[in-house]
């Protein structure tokens, strides 16, 4: 799972990085996130990246949450709402 940090880093992942597929209703959500400024944004990706992982959850044993540049925070923040 990669949360997404801003419109640019999805804009990013759909468009440069081979093999990444990011759904066009992704896109526009972060589109209408980030018109709401970067927090915004930031906390869109997070809302994403756990609606990702309570869908997947009863098919997978488990997830690998990215760090984006290394923002370890990033990977806390995502499973911060989740319970066992």
């Amino acid at each position: 799972i990669w949360p997404l940090t801003s419109l640019r880093n999805a804009e990013f992942l759909a468009n440069e990085v081979p093999g990444a597929r990011v759904p066009e209703a992704v896109l526009e959500r972060m589109r209408r996130a980030d018109a709401g400024g970067t927090e915004a944004a930031h906390a869109e990706g997070i809302r994403i990246a756990q609606e990702v992982l309570e869908a997947v959850r009863g098919m997978v044993r488990g997830v690998q949450v990215s760090t984006p540049g290394g923002r370890f925070e990033v990977a806390l923040e995502t499973l911060g709402q989740l319970t066992a």
